[in-house]
């Protein structure tokens, strides 16, 4: 160790020396003239030792010897800086150690300190030959068996006093490592922590076996800097701070506010849970497993609370975070870790279901993620639901979509009628692609008798567009999902007519594949559609199965089918038979200038018909030649009357269609 001080000069030049150590030299730094260190030796060693004891006594606590070998310094040579900076740092400790002061002493001792210090500095403001050669002696050969607490105790002391001049001097001798003294240490970690002296608060801490591992925990995690040992500092500290479960505040503490690295606090807790401290899953979550932290950190943070035997609570806690928040290579990680501990792990469906929706994993890391939650033992109503949520409710692009979802439907065997339904009916995700997702559905095995009612649904409520609708449909009746014949009544009679050909379209595929339709379907169509318009093409399909007609369905085609003589006649025709009476014959209900008559259907067509002259005198031939007549009495407004003074009493009204029949049918003759 070499040291220069301007109070030691050349004798040649007057220049600054250095002093050579291993030489035993001072060796001018001007000129390099070399001057022998023993030329400028003070006291006997006896006294040199004395004081050197006197500090080392103090720094130790022995206060009572340090005060006999103080007063032998002083028989020997009060004047003496040895003696003098012996005296100053025992009075030092005996203030600052626990009992060493009365309290009623303290303020004396202070001021007495003052004092003690002036006369050092009388002496030599800065380092003076004579206490150069005394801490030269002090130091020994430099080697770590020289006790280096006498240079503890002399800087903690010269620091009190704020003299960085000669704190800064002894420090340059200081062995921390070589300190064997719990006290002396704990007093030295403050010094170099509040100093920032990082270097020698590492070689503090480094000494565990001189240490109060516990309290030097406490301090260096509160004010030891973040820095890339400072876990593994921890680390040692905590394996032999002998911590108990009672201690998991003062780390729960720690994490919760430091602002340290990742890392370091995932250090510091692992190292606490190997010790058996229990920190909360809330401060586990929140500040040591992290979103972006590494794998295999977080796998040993996760194996580390495994061991401890977490509760419900907290492993539901650790579920949620790792589903929902974590990425996926440290959820699979994490996953792994639990899965190998044994614990009875359920994983709830809405973290499921949050998993599935996350838009920052990727297919392949989903199905991974719901494999690993399968693989703690899912039942079936569980994945029914997640599969439920994912079909309809899930919105990841289709490609993603159908990536995920055969894995997923790979776990099941069959699914529920609500998941099935709810997707066809409500979701539009899929778009294009739907018909390869239905495709997926239909694979399964399906309780078709569950899904009676579905095809229907999906036909009336589809909420796809028309190419993937007509898709679905197909597949679904492929699939040998059926309406029965009430079920298409229903459909057929709550189209519009502007959906009435693709109706029909759908009634003939659903008749080609076995479904029967009723015999009155015909009947009912024409009830139902009132005053038209009549399809042509549902007509003639539902006359395919028609067997019975009602005399209102009936009425309806006569007055309201369609103006073509000879289709309507026909029709007509046809009607009436399946009625079993003579066309015509039917009593009806109509409504004519404003009047609400009773009659047969033959007198109600001749009152009220749209048709052209040609088709209603085809069409009332054809009831005159069923023998039905217009004479019989109608009932005008509730008031019975003969057709023909009805006719007569309202001749001026009559339209000239209703007119010209009255008068080819004779209704205008004298005797009819």
């Amino acid at each position: 160790m070499a040291s220069s001080y301007n109070s030691i000069r050349c004798d040649c030049c007057a220049g600054t020396l250095e002093y050579i150590k291993e030489k035993k030299v001072w060796r001018c730094l001007y000129c390099g003239n070399e001057m022998l260190r023993e030329s400028l030796q003070g006291p006997d060693t006896p006294l040199k030792n004395v004081a050197r004891q006197a500090i080392r006594n103090a720094a130790v606590g022995n206060l009572s010897e340090a005060l006999n070998n103080l007063s032998e310094c002083e028989k020997k040579d009060g004047r003496y800086v040895g003696t003098l900076i012996a005296r100053l740092c025992v009075h030092m400790f005996t203030l600052i150690t626990p009992g060493g002061c009365p309290d009623g002493a303290r303020n004396s001792l202070t001021s007495q300190l003052k004092r003690e210090y002036a006369a050092i500095l009388e002496v030599d403001e800065a380092i003076s030959p004579e206490e150069e050669d005394l801490y030269d002696f002090m130091d020994g050969d430099g080697s770590l068996e020289s006790s280096s607490e006498p240079f503890a105790a002399l800087l903690l002391t010269f620091d009190a006093m704020g003299d960085t001049v000669h704190r800064d001097f002894v420090a340059q001798f200081l062995k921390v490592e070589a300190i064997y003294h719990r006290t002396l240490n704990a007093h030295l970690l403050r010094y170099a922590l509040y100093n920032g002296q990082l270097d020698m608060a590492r070689g503090i801490l480094g000494n565990t076996d001189n240490l109060d591992c516990k309290d030097a925990l406490l301090q260096m995690l509160s004010q030891f800097p973040d820095a890339a040992d400072k876990g593994a500092l921890a680390r040692a500290l905590i394996q032999r701070a002998g911590l108990t479960g009672d201690d998991h505040i003062l780390l729960e503490d720690y994490l919760s506010r430091t602002g340290d690295s990742l890392s370091t606090r995932q250090e510091v807790y692992c190292a606490a849970a190997r010790a058996g401290v229990p920190v909360s899953m809330e401060v586990i979550s929140r500040f040591v497993l992290d979103e972006g932290g590494e794998p295999a950190k977080a796998a040993e943070i996760v194996a580390a609370l495994c061991a401890q035997k977490p509760t419900d609570v907290e492993l539901y806690c650790l579920i949620e975070q790792i589903f929902c928040r974590h990425s996926a290579p440290l959820a699979r990680a994490e996953l792994e870790v639990i899965a190998a501990s044994g614990l009875f792990v359920s994983v709830p469906v809405p973290f499921l279901c949050t998993m599935l929706d996350r838009s920052d994993l990727a297919g392949a890391d989903k199905i991974a993620l719901f494999a690993a939650a399968d693989g703690f033992g899912l039942d079936q109503r569980a994945k029914d639901a997640v599969l439920s949520h994912y079909l309809s409710e899930n919105r990841d692009e289709p490609a993603v979509r159908l990536e995920v979802l055969p894995a997923l439907l790979d776990r099941v065997k069959t699914l529920s009628t609500g998941a099935v339904e709810q997707y066809l009916l409500t979701c539009t995700t899929d778009g294009d692609q739907k018909p390869q997702v239905v495709a997926l559905l239909l694979g399964l095995k399906l309780n078709l008798s569950f899904f009676r009612p579905l095809l229907g649904k999906y036909y009336r409520g589809a909420p796809d567009a028309p190419p993937v609708r007509e898709a679905v449909l197909s597949q679904l009746r492929e699939a040998g999902f059926q309406m029965d014949g009430a079920s298409l009544m229903d459909l057929i009679g709550e189209a519009a007519p502007e959906e009435m050909e693709r109706t029909v379209s759908f009634v003939q595929q659903m008749a080609q594949s076995g479904v029967r339709l009723p015999g009155d379907a015909l009947s009912r169509y024409l009830e139902g559609a009132g005053q038209g318009p009549f399809h042509p093409q549902m007509l003639a399909l539902l006359s395919q199965s028609a067997t019975m007609i009602s005399p209102q369905a009936l009425a309806n085609y006569v007055l309201f089918g369609p103006d073509d003589p000879e289709a309507k006649v026909n029709g007509a025709r046809f009607l009436a038979q399946c009625s079993g009476q003579p066309l015509g014959a039917t009593p009806c209900r109509v409504l004519h200038l404003g009047n609400q008559i009773q009659c047969n259907l033959f007198q109600g067509y001749v009152l009220t018909t749209q048709d052209s002259g040609a088709t209603a005198q085809q069409m009332t031939d054809a009831m005159a030649a069923g023998h039905v007549s217009l004479k019989p009495a109608i009932a005008v407004n509730g008031v019975s009357m003969s057709f023909k003074s009805y006719i007569q009493h309202n001749r001026a009204a009559l339209n000239p269609v209703t007119e010209a029949l009255c008068d080819a049918h004779g209704v205008f003759r004298l005797f009819f």
